[in-house]
Order: C-alpha cells, then structure tokens, then sequence
C-alpha cells in the first residue's frame, strides 16, 4: 500500500491506499525558485491539455512584464529601468522571450527590455544548428538582447532569487569570463529546467524517515524506489518498470530518461504503453517492450513564428509552424489520444548531431539550464 496524508474538514489525515499496480506520475517543478517560470501552468490542473495550457502562461507573463500599465507600482518605475532578464535559452526561455518580445512591440507604451542568458554557445544546443540560427536571428530583428556562452555573477541587489517574480528591486550582473559584459535587470526570470517531484521518495525528506519509522515499527514493508543523484526515478527503458519492481511503474518528466524525451507527447505514450501493459498482464499475455515513438517539437516564437521538428529534421519554419503548432494543439485538446501503436512505427530522423551541436547533453531536461554562478 501507499500512505497518502489529506486535509479534510478535521485536519490532515493519512490514508492507506492498497493497489496492484502502481504508477508514478509526479511530474517536474521548473525553475530554481517561485520566480522561475512554470510551464505546464501555474495551477495543478491548469497544463492537463498539454503546451496549449504552458503558451497561455507565458503570454500572461510577457503582458506582465512587456506592458507597464499591468504592473501595480508602475508609478515608482521609469521606463529605463524596465529590463528583464531570462535565465536559460532552452525551449521555455526561448518562447518567454519571444512573448514578451512581440507583446512589447504591439505595445506603444511599452520600453521593456528584453536580454535571454544561456551559458552555452547557442540557444536551443539539444537541437540542430539550423534551429539555433533561426531563433538568434529572429531576436536579433526583435531587439532582445542575447548573452551566450558564459554564466552571469550577481554583483549586487539580492543574493538569491527573488521570492516574488514581481518583485522589482534591480539587479546587476556581469560575466564571469568577460567582466565587461554586465546585465542591469529590473526583473530576473528562471527558465533553467526542471526538477523531478520526487522528494516524497527521498529518504533525505525528513517526513519520509519518519513514516519510514513508523513501517518498521508495525513490521511492515518499506518501500524504497530507487532514484538518480537529480532525483529522478531510475526504470527499465524497455519496460517502464521501476528498477526492482515489475508492478511499478514511473512515467512523464519524474522517470529518468534522455534530454529530448521530456515533452507531453512522450509523457502520454508512456502512460498509452504501461496502461496497455498492465491490461495484457492481467490477461496473462505477452507484452512487447516499449518502443519509442518520434520526437515532435513545435516551439513558438510569438503567435505567428516557429519552428516545428520532427526528431533532428526541421520540418518546416516561420507562419507556417505556427500553423502546425495550432493544428498539433487542437488535436491534443481535443481529440485525444496520439495512438502510439501507429506512431512508434514511424522514423524517427535522429541522425546523430556534431559535437559542436550537441552541447549540453549531459543536462537531464532539454528545457535549459541555468547561466547564473
């Protein structure tokens, strides 16, 4: 059984729930701090319909942060102090700042500045070179600063991120190989990836030693799921399965798995494969091992630009990715499921990327990674 504490009208309360299966499906928190950026929406619940749900987010963050007249204490703030610096040039940093970009130049009263930070040598360094050129040259017609290639000290205003990301104290930061170059941000964002929702699972989580305690004083099992030094969920590629166990199960961004495979499509196969798994188990038939579908991407750059993949191939660019990006999104929320049964069948264009394209494969999420010392 699982021991799962609920608030009710008497208080918290611990229930006992018995299973014969059980799959792990927590998810990821992104960003380092309250002011980091929450994809997937910032209610749970608010990103069931996959991306659509993380787009609208960041267009009410960029009209937060791109439209002056949004901000409550707009009178305290003049308009060369309106900079705002992203952290980290993955996916999310990339679509935030080309939100608040095209926000800001709809906007006439609008002097927002807009600088993208990322410690390696281009933006988007999961994916081919072609899509990095494109989105730098893209921010380069919109105006938005971008910083590559080194990580950024903060010289002065607060020593840790913020615990409001309306918070509006500035901040100063400069290079750490190039002294020279320094960033004046009145408002910092964390885009930097994610960090799996496993601390429910870590026997460094005192709450979980202590029902640990209480286990092994009424003799029972503990249970002990096996977890990578980022805290992700360490499974059998092959079968989903948690290492040790053949009734449990870990799917979505809590499993440990390749950078690029952290995306919602991924996330609903997996669910796809281990709910037709289990269905074949009770049926007493053979299961196949999981066999991974084509990775899909479609990353926005405003509501009318984009990029859209297919594995390593850039399929196509500009309004029409936009479009496809739309088409993809209707279909997701509303005609759901992607079957994985014809999908996994199709190619996957992974041919393997340079060295120099493929930096920071060493990272878990394909999301970005922080370029703040």
């Amino acid at each position: 059984y699982v021991s799962v504490r609920t608030a009710g009208e008497e208080g918290e309360e611990n229930k006992k729930l018995e299973y014969d299966y059980l799959i792990i499906a927590t998810g990821s928190n992104y960003g380092g701090s309250t002011s980091g950026i929450k994809p997937m929406g910032g209610t749970p619940g608010e990103g069931a319909k996959t991306g659509y749900a993380r787009q609208k987010t960041f267009q009410r963050d960029a009209e937060r942060v791109a439209l002056p007249s949004s901000r409550k204490d707009n009178d305290n703030i003049s308009n060369d102090e309106q900079t705002t610096l992203i952290v980290g040039g993955g996916v999310v940093g990339v679509e935030l700042a080309a939100d608040i970009a095209c926000v800001r130049a709809k906007g006439k009263r609008t002097a927002t500045n807009v600088v993208l930070a990322h410690d390696k040598n281009r933006l988007l360094d999961t994916l081919p070179k072609s899509a990095s050129e494109y989105v730098e040259k893209w921010f380069k017609k919109k105006n938005v600063r971008v910083e590559l290639g080194q990580r950024f000290e903060r010289v002065n205003g607060e020593t840790s991120p913020p615990s409001s990301s309306s918070s509006h104290s500035s901040s100063s930061y400069v290079g750490s190989k190039d002294k020279t170059v320094k960033i004046e941000a009145k408002e910092t964002i964390f885009a930097v990836g994610s960090k799996p929702s496993t601390n429910f699972l870590s026997f460094e989580n005192p709450t979980v030693l202590l029902s640990a305690a209480e286990a092994k004083k009424n003799n029972e099992p503990i249970l002990e799921i096996p977890l990578s030094k980022l805290g992700y969920i360490e499974r059998d590629p092959k079968t989903l399965q948690v290492i040790g166990f053949e009734n449990i199960y870990a799917v979505g961004d809590c499993a440990m798995k390749p950078p690029g495979q952290f995306l919602a499509s991924f996330a609903h196969w997996e669910a796809e494969y281990v709910a037709t798994r289990i269905k074949k188990d009770q049926q007493r038939k053979q299961n196949d091992e999981y066999s991974l579908p084509p990775r899909f991407m479609a990353i926005s750059l405003g509501p009318w630009n984009g990029l859209f993949l297919w594995g390593n191939l850039v399929l196509c660019k500009g309004v029409l990715a936009a479009i496809v990006k739309f088409l993809v999104e209707l279909w997701f929320s509303n005609f759901f499921p992607a079957p994985y049964a014809l999908l996994r069948r199709l190619p996957k264009f992974e041919f393997t990327l340079k060295e120099s394209e493929g930096e920071g494969d060493e990272i878990q999420s394909s999301f970005g990674k922080s370029s703040l010392a």
